[in-house]
């Protein structure tokens, strides 16, 4: 499972190409499975295993394995740092979480990936 439950992956051996279907996505993933976010990581952390060269996202250009990290720190940062502002009595509307805080240093979001972390905020906020 990635942010569906029937996210499809492909790992091509000989060719040491992962093909990740919805699983990962640059420059961030996009929440929409409930209460999927422990499976989630695990299948990130199974991808980890592989002896993949070449990442192929659903969305977004080729990119090396850390993609896989960039996502995990994504959705467990968001997670995370959503939980402690609700603790703190943030709303749902009101949270100030910029998508670059758990972004790697100089990846911006263009207007669509804001958009959908913004979305993300909320999912999360709902979720906890």
């Amino acid at each position: 499972p990635g942010h569906s439950e029937d996210s499809l992956v492909v790992f091509l051996e000989r060719a040491r190409v992962l093909l990740a279907g919805d699983v990962l996505e640059w420059p961030l993933p996009r929440f929409s499975q409930s209460d999927g976010t422990a499976q989630w990581v695990r299948s990130l952390r199974r991808l980890k295993q592989l002896p993949a060269d070449v990442i192929v996202p659903s969305h977004g250009p080729v990119r090396s394995k850390s993609i896989i990290d960039v996502n995990e720190r994504y959705i467990e940062g968001v997670n995370a740092s959503v939980a402690e502002a609700k603790r703190g009595g943030v709303g749902r509307t009101a949270l100030d979480l910029p998508a670059e805080q758990f972004l790697d240093a100089g990846v911006e979001p263009d207007a669509c990936y804001r958009e959908t972390h913004r979305q993300n905020l909320e999912w999360a906020w709902d979720e906890t």
